[in-house]
């Protein structure tokens, strides 16, 4: 085989061969990729392997020591320089201890003393074989690290800009964390290592006390139920505040067997704090209609009613679902001037106002004041009614609703 050759027969395995002599050299290459999956190219000195190592890939080296230019040892120390874990067979005539020594330690895979006859090519085919498949079996998992640690790093990158604290943790009391994102810290005022390492009891040194119950019936239900968890409670920083946070998580199984809770816990003490507020206003609001002397109603911008207190009712003698079926102008109300003249719809406290707001912004003081209507009650009693109102507008500043008070005008 001249210098370079390759024998190519679809081998699995590309092998580069160094070896000064060519009759040897093809006669290894022919017996090699008889007995195993390989392919071989020959080259004749270590020089011009390293040219055709630099240049192709190949997953199995192959020298013999005495050869011109370059010794087997210095080839195998050129190679470690860009190929520190390529599979290297020093495969000799000139056996002794110190060859072998100074091989080891430059980092030789394999050390095979030259035979004769062809069943040395068999050991040497089978040591070539173990050789990469401990090359490829590190590669690979040298990959998957990789590929893990890559992972990992997109998952801490998420992690970290998510709002509030990532957790993985055990199903047991105490909630023992294993894993908490780096947002523990400003949600709790405790490090992840000091979560993670048992120092602070989640249940115990951060629920409070009588939520910790409750929180447990919760998660134990959704885990039987193969179902995620939420959960709002209060807890208590490192420093002693008092938050409220938003908890959502779910089992994680292996083999229908739990091993951890995964989630994720936010701050909602500001949302918290809303909704009491807004809840505040609301038991305000039903409060002063409920007790209101006065009628009130509130009506959409088509004339249908929105809402209405109990006062109004009383007023006229109706029911809520009377007026709520109605609209402001219904034939129904047969609304008159104190005089006793049909009322113009143009002249009704609806349409007054309404024409006033939509030609106002908010912020103007746009009212209707004591406007006098005749209306009729549904027991036929006529009454005279003072009417005022002010419109109200929604965030972007647009008209929403028109809001009435009625009160009865002594004769």
């Amino acid at each position: 085989m001249t210098v370079g050759a390759e024998r190519n027969r679809g081998g699995d395995v590309r092998v580069l061969h160094a070896e000064d002599d060519a009759q040897l050299g093809a006669l290894a290459g022919e017996f090699l990729e008889r007995e195993g999956e390989l392919s071989v190219t020959h080259v004749e000195d270590a020089s011009t392997a390293l040219d055709r190592l630099a240049a192709e890939d190949f997953e199995c080296i192959v020298s013999d020591y005495d050869m011109p230019g370059m010794t087997g040892i210095e080839f195998l120390d050129a190679v470690r320089e860009d190929h520190p874990d390529l599979p290297f067979i020093l495969f000799t005539g000139k056996g002794s201890e110190e060859v072998a020594s100074d091989a080891i330690s430059k980092g030789v895979t394999d050390y095979l003393q030259k035979e004769t006859g062809t069943e040395q090519y068999e050991v040497l085919a089978n040591r070539i074989e173990n050789a990469v498949d401990g090359y490829r079996t590190e590669r690979e998992l040298e990959r998957r690290v990789k590929q893990l640690r890559e992972s990992e790093r997109r998952f801490r990158t998420l992690v970290s800009n998510l709002p509030g604290m990532v957790y993985r943790c055990e199903n047991e009391r105490g909630w023992p964390m294993t894993f908490v994102s780096d947002g523990a810290e400003a949600l709790t005022g405790y490090s992840p290592s000091e979560l993670e390492s048992e120092a602070v009891n989640w249940e115990q040194e951060v629920i409070v006390e009588g939520e910790r119950d409750d929180i447990w019936e919760v998660v134990q239900t959704a885990i039987d139920a193969r179902e995620p968890f939420q959960v709002e409670y209060e807890i208590r920083t490192a420093d002693g505040e008092s938050k409220w946070v938003w908890e959502r998580g779910r089992g994680v199984f292996e083999n229908d067997e739990l091993v951890a809770l995964e989630g994720v816990i936010t701050d909602v003490t500001e949302e918290r704090e809303l909704r009491e507020d807004l809840r505040r206003e609301r038991d305000l609001t039903r409060q002063l209609l409920e007790t209101s002397p006065v009628g009130i109603m509130v009506n959409e911008l088509d004339g249908s009613y929105h809402l209405i207190n109990d006062r109004t009712l009383d007023i006229l003698g109706t029911t809520r679902e009377a007026v709520l079926d109605r609209q402001y102008d219904d034939d129904e109300w047969e609304l008159q001037t104190p005089d006793g003249d049909p009322l113009p719809p143009a002249e009704t406290g609806f349409e007054t106002l309404k024409a006033k707001a939509e030609r106002s912004a908010p912020g103007d003081d746009v009212r209707v004041e004591n406007l006098l209507h005749s209306v009729v009650r549904d027991d036929g009693e006529r009454l005279t009614v003072s009417v005022n109102g002010a419109p109200l507008y929604d965030d972007a500043g647009d008209l929403e609703l028109l809001v009435f008070t009625i009160q009865v005008v002594d004769d």
